[in-house]
């Protein structure tokens, strides 16, 4: 599945589709692959790599409920 990682609705999938088969222990493997090289997508692609590599999956999608979040209260301001 390619994404844009700039992209609200990107991070929302990943946030909530792998999210429910992590939680369900479900054995998945994926990459991240940047589809529109922009300032913001790469940017977004190395704090997502550095979260899993460094701090694992559960810490990486903690960072993307946060940004969903955040940037779900912005688009309804």
């Amino acid at each position: 599945m390619a994404m844009d990682l700039s992209q609200a609705r990107s991070l929302f999938v990943i946030a909530s589709s792998v999210a429910n088969m992590i939680n369900r222990n479900l054995p998945i493997r994926f990459g991240l692959v940047p589809l529109v090289e922009s300032e913001e997508t790469i940017r977004m692609y190395r704090i997502l790599n550095y979260l899993i590599e460094n701090y694992g999956r559960e810490s990486t999608m903690a960072y993307l409920r946060t940004v969903n979040l955040r940037r779900s209260a912005l688009i309804e301001v």
